[in-house]
């Protein structure tokens, strides 16, 4: 079942032991965590399954509420918020270590210092 977790869906799957163990390995050869393997293997899915006009309007839409998120945070920081601009490819960053990008901001609470 998913449910939503800030602008995000949250999905947890289960994968047969011996499938999964080739999903890991397969990971571990791509450089890449489980989840972001996996959320790159279901976006290009997406693109290919919905056709690449309606995946990209998905995925701007998807830009465009992270940058409201960066953009909040730079107003509660006094500092001026950027315009969003259209491009014809464009990446959504990745949080580092897989937090949330709230979490990518609180210096405090992720700090090693």
């Amino acid at each position: 079942m998913a449910s939503n977790h800030g602008n995000r869906v949250y999905v947890q799957i289960l994968l047969d032991e011996h499938r999964g163990q080739m999903f890991l390995a397969d990971a571990k050869l791509q450089n890449k965590k489980p989840s972001a393997w996996m959320r790159e293997v279901i976006y290009q899915y997406l693109e290919r399954a919905w056709g690449e006009s309606a995946y990209q309007e998905a995925a701007y839409k998807d830009l465009q509420n992270y940058q409201k998120g960066i953009n909040a945070r730079l107003v509660g920081r006094g500092l001026k918020p950027k315009p969003l601009t259209q491009t014809e490819n464009f990446e959504i960053p990745e949080p580092q270590c897989d937090l949330s990008p709230d979490a990518t901001s609180d210096v405090d609470k992720n700090s090693v210092v």
